[in-house]
């Protein structure tokens, strides 16, 4: 089935398992449709902010966009997001208020803590509105 508008979550220390989510996000993307690739980052709390250098987040920001670029390559279908919040939530709110269709989202093999905690993708899972395809 072919989707209008797919998000890719991804992180940029783990692009070898978000490859596989976005060439998959190709294969199922209809014509005209668009994939967000989405990158969610934990905020830094505002008092370790003060022992930052003046522009360390926007360099943080500039460094994650250009490795995302790259990761995207020339491809028009694509955009890139980039988001602060806990990646569960944002993941799940980003999809919500931009129509997304469909999530495809990477997932490592679950470990004691997860089956604790519950990973990313679990909770994206649980509280996505919309279809959502999980690749391990």
């Amino acid at each position: 089935m072919k989707r209008n508008s797919i998000l890719v979550p991804v992180s940029v220390n783990q692009l070898d398992m978000a490859s596989k989510a976005l060439n998959e996000a190709r294969e199922m993307l209809a014509d005209g449709g668009t994939i967000t690739v989405l990158n969610s980052h934990e905020p830094i709390p505002g008092p370790a902010r003060h022992y930052l250098e003046k522009d360390a987040l926007k360099d943080r920001d500039a460094e994650i966009l250009s490795t995302l670029q790259a990761f995207v390559g020339e491809d028009p279908r694509c955009k890139i997001e980039l988001v602060s919040g806990r990646a569960g939530v944002t993941i799940v709110e980003f999809a919500r208020t931009h129509s997304t269709d469909c999530i495809i989202i990477s997932s490592h093999r679950p470990d004691l803590s997860d089956y604790l905690l519950g990973s990313t993708a679990s909770r994206v899972v649980r509280h996505a509105q919309c279809s959502v395809f999980v690749l391990r």
